[in-house]
């Protein structure tokens, strides 16, 4: 029996070419002509492969050891970096909180000469020309 893909295929369905004008193979060309075409055995599949061996055996170079934590734990590698990142971002964070100055410390001496030149109204910086205008 010889099948052909027709428009049907797109859904998985396949058409019989035979042409019987049998009228009594009618039904089960047409159940033949609705089935989907997805049967598969599974100890075939097994039995065929059963022979080969997995990519990564004992001669190969790429191998897991026993004591990769990732591996015990069933963890992923990416949250672990992640979480370690984290707990350092924090740390920092922490240290630089307690290390703050909270009175005014001058830095550089040469901005406070320049702030100090200046002209100010009620404490704040205002440009010359505003301050000639008010004269």
């Amino acid at each position: 029996m010889r099948f052909t893909i027709k428009k049907e295929a797109e859904c998985g369905l396949l058409e019989d070419d035979d042409d019987d004008d049998d009228d009594d193979d009618d039904d089960d060309d047409d159940e033949k002509k609705l089935s989907l075409n997805l049967s598969l055995n599974y100890q075939e599949v097994l039995d065929a492969w059963s022979d080969r061996t997995l990519c990564a055996d004992e001669s190969s170079s790429i191998f897991v050891s026993a004591n990769n934590a990732y591996v015990r734990m069933g963890e992923v590698p990416v949250i672990e970096d992640e979480r370690r990142r984290r707990e350092a971002s924090v740390l920092r964070y922490k240290e630089k909180r307690q290390t703050r100055l909270f009175s005014k410390k001058i830095r550089y001496q040469v901005r406070k000469l320049n702030a100090d030149k200046r002209p100010r109204f009620k404490g704040r910086f205002v440009k010359r020309v505003a301050e000639e205008m008010h004269k």
